[in-house]
């Protein structure tokens, strides 16, 4: 994994694992004795507390995918590349980013506008996962 690009490949990391420490320790802090019954409803209630819908849909938004909707009000993901430049750009100067160079037959055919090296084996991949 590339090294500042957990919080975006890893949405919990953003908002769910967060709020349940935080909730977490709340909980405990009125508890001088724990057993392991009281911290295991402790964990339950601290993650039913952080697994609110807000904290899902804002930690997914933080990550750099958008929720939108169209016209007939079915809603889909949309990626906000802004996000990734950062990224991006601490990859290539780390020089951790590998540059597609081919083999001697890929390198005669022209880029595919998709960005798969074997996009013409991914074509022939229907829905249930197996090749036509």
């Amino acid at each position: 994994m590339p090294p500042n690009a957990t919080h975006y490949l890893q949405m919990c990391d953003l908002g769910i694992f967060g709020a349940y420490k935080h909730h977490l320790q709340t909980l405990r802090r009125n508890n001088t004795h724990d057993t392991p019954e009281q911290v295991g409803v402790l964990a339950v209630s601290a993650l039913q507390q952080a697994m609110a819908p807000i904290n899902l849909f804002n930690s997914f938004r933080k990550s750099g995918l958008q929720q939108k909707w169209n016209a007939q009000r079915r809603s889909y993901i949309e990626i906000c590349h802004d996000s990734f430049i950062a990224v991006l750009e601490a990859i290539e100067a780390d020089k951790l980013l590998f540059k597609y160079t081919g083999t001697k037959q890929t390198r005669k055919r022209a880029k595919k506008p998709s960005g798969y090296i074997n996009e013409e084996e991914i074509l022939q991949f229907d829905c249930l996962g197996r090749f036509n």
